[in-house]
């Protein structure tokens, strides 16, 4: 029997582009569905990276206790202190210690985990790579948002969990929900594309002031490097003029 393709699917297909898979200084995983996390500690444990960082979501702190992780993080506990709607981690794992973080939600879900993946990059200079997975269809705006959000210094790869391990990838794709899905998130790449071009905006307009103090230094010095300051004349050439 003929399916007939949905023209949403075929189009984030064409922009969802993923990166290969390659060794990095740290895995961060996207909150959502909780295949994304089952694969990317598939890779902590094969060693493509030492460390992992996961977002976890406030509808996901229950089930993240049913990953195979070495210690309990107590995630559960620390989550009842907190109203439900600010419910947000960030649970951090490598080889000697392991801890969790709260996030703060501020409006936009994927804009809010990379601002929050972006102040704690700047605080853990020492990385270099990452490797940030989430699901094929996010691709494409998450991509946004590195190039908007994450320190330059920082490369990073996007990789997207396999098909076989994403239930709702594998959905017929006549199923009206599934069109739905897409659509929706074609909606959401043109809400993010005006939101991070305000972010871009304001980052060339609201400078640090400790980077501007120092430009400015450095401007003056330039000048009077080109443009020396001729000294004043002493009192014996004056008095022989």
């Amino acid at each position: 029997m003929y399916k007939r393709r949905s023209p949403f699917r075929a189009i984030l297909g064409w922009l969802a582009k993923p990166d290969s898979i390659d060794s990095a200084d740290l895995i961060f995983v996207l909150a959502g569905k909780h295949e994304r996390k089952d694969y990317a500690l598939r890779l902590f444990w094969e060693q493509y990276s030492p460390r992992i960082l996961f977002s976890v979501g406030r509808f996901e702190v229950r089930r993240f206790s049913t990953l195979a992780l070495p210690a309990s993080m107590g995630l559960p506990r620390l989550a009842s202190q907190w109203p439900p709607s600010r419910r947000h981690f960030f649970v951090y794992m490598d080889g000697k210690k392991s801890y969790t973080q709260h996030v703060e939600p501020k409006g936009l879900g994927t804009l809010t985990e990379m601002n929050a993946l972006s102040d704690w990059l700047k605080a853990h200079r020492e990385i270099r790579t990452v490797l940030i997975v989430s699901s094929w269809t996010h691709l494409f705006r998450l991509r946004m948002c590195c190039d908007a959000l994450l320190p330059v210094s920082v490369a990073n790869r996007l990789v997207a969990i396999p098909k076989d391990e994403s239930k709702n990838d594998r959905t017929n794709i006549q199923n009206g929900e599934t069109h739905g899905q897409h659509l929706l998130e074609l909606a959401k790449i043109v809400l993010y594309a005006v939101v991070l071009t305000f972010y871009r905006v304001r980052a060339h307009t609201v400078r640090d002031p400790k980077q501007q103090r120092c430009e400015e230094h450095l401007a003056g010095q330039s000048a009077l490097s080109t443009n020396p300051i001729s000294s004043p004349a002493s009192p014996r050439t004056l008095e022989n003029r």
